[in-house]
């Protein structure tokens, strides 16, 4: 099985700090009322469109025993949709929250949300903050990581200068840690970097970053089937903003792969919520060599249940 490649780094988040004197729902409360004001300067002021805020010790600068330090980077309308993705928004209220250091607070379009990172019978609790009382938005992913990984994702990518093979150059990020020291925001961070191209309905990789000690860490955890769902996340998102038509297909109508196949959806190696997908007749004659050669294997398919998306792959278990 082909191992995905990955490289670890660490970041340092910049900071800007927002203005002293102000408690701190008064602070929350005015983010809206700002967020309008810069909607109608836009053509004028070259704003972000989200803003992320992350609740820090306070150094002597401000009141406040948490002040609110803005993480600059980029994250798009687009971005914003995809951390919010199958998310419950409703109108129970629940008790505004005091800030503590590390709190998230993500706001655009006077939509003010602080993310929860403490999951609780299997759900994240996020705040919505308003005037009067918050209300709850509730999910099963971790937004705060997600929203984070994606400022990280965009940040590196636009660091990035190697060029590479592929017309689909995806970058994941799992953050592994995030915590202040001499007053900086640190991130540690996993960055997965994969480079597709794409013919006749089958994506192919191409290339990508690798560290093998990690890169082992990580496949044969826990975390195996969250990693390569975010991993063909990513390239979905990838290809639709490209324009890019019917590359997502039902399992029975992967071209080329529409009959006298073999399914295989299980083995030592193998991510769930994929199937590997190979021709009868090629796997046969690979079976045939286990115990005689050293690695029998043959061309195939993973598919990727959720998505939709195949990928070129190489098959080597055999039942």
């Amino acid at each position: 099985m082909k191992k995905l490649k990955i490289i670890i780094i660490s970041l340092i988040a910049i900071l800007f700090f927002t203005a002293c004197g102000k408690n701190k729902n008064s602070n929350k409360e005015d983010l809206a009322e700002k967020n309008k004001v810069e909607e109608s300067e836009k053509e004028k002021v070259n704003e972000p469109e989200i803003k992320l805020l992350i609740a820090r010790e306070n150094l002597g600068e401000s009141s406040e025993k948490y002040p609110l330090a803005e993480i600059l980077g980029d994250l798009t309308l687009d971005d914003y949709e995809r951390i919010f993705m199958g998310v419950s928004f409703n109108n129970k209220d629940t008790q505004k929250t005091e800030d503590k250091a590390g709190d998230l607070i993500i706001y655009s379009n006077g939509r003010i949300v602080k993310l929860s990172k403490e999951k609780v019978d299997g759900i994240y609790k996020n705040e919505e903050i308003r005037k009067e009382n918050s209300k709850l938005i509730e999910s099963k992913d971790n937004l705060r990581e997600k929203a984070l990984g994606l400022l990280l994702s965009n940040q590196v990518q636009n660091i990035e200068t190697m060029k590479n093979p592929g017309d689909y150059q995806i970058y994941y990020t799992h953050l592994v840690k995030d915590f202040f020291e001499d007053g900086k925001l640190i991130f540690l961070a996993i960055v997965t970097n994969e480079n597709y191209s794409y013919k006749n309905g089958i994506f192919n990789d191409e290339s990508g970053y690798t560290d093998d000690d990690i890169s082992g860490k990580l496949m044969f955890s826990d975390r195996r089937k969250e990693h390569y769902d975010r991993l063909m996340e990513e390239l979905f998102y990838k290809a639709q903003e490209s324009g890019l038509k019917d590359f997502t297909h039902k399992l029975e109508e992967i071209p080329g792969y529409e009959k006298d196949v073999v399914y295989i959806e299980n083995g030592p190696n193998h991510y769930p919520g994929t199937i590997e997908i190979a021709k009868k007749k090629d796997y046969e004659e690979a079976k045939k060599k286990v115990g005689t050669e050293n690695w029998p294997h043959c061309d195939g398919i993973l598919y990727h249940e959720k998505t939709g998306i195949a990928v070129k792959w190489t098959v080597d278990y055999f039942e």
